[in-house]
């Protein structure tokens, strides 16, 4: 309920998917794995709060 993007999701998650913590090898998982790890993970907080269950979730957007 409390989870929010840049803590959260984009940063304790992330770095853990990066440092292998959540892979079944204990290995780093690849960057392009990680974005999708990621992507789905955002997309499940944004989902619950327009459904109503969580507050709203702020993801900051970056155009490059």
């Amino acid at each position: 309920m409390n989870a929010n993007y840049v803590d959260h999701i984009n940063g304790d998650y992330q770095t853990e998917l990066v440092a292998g913590l959540w892979g079944s090898t204990g290995r780093p998982l690849s960057p392009k794995t990680v974005n999708r790890y990621v992507d789905v993970a955002t997309d499940f907080v944004e989902w619950m709060a327009a459904k109503g269950k969580r507050p709203p979730v702020v993801v900051p957007l970056v155009t490059r």
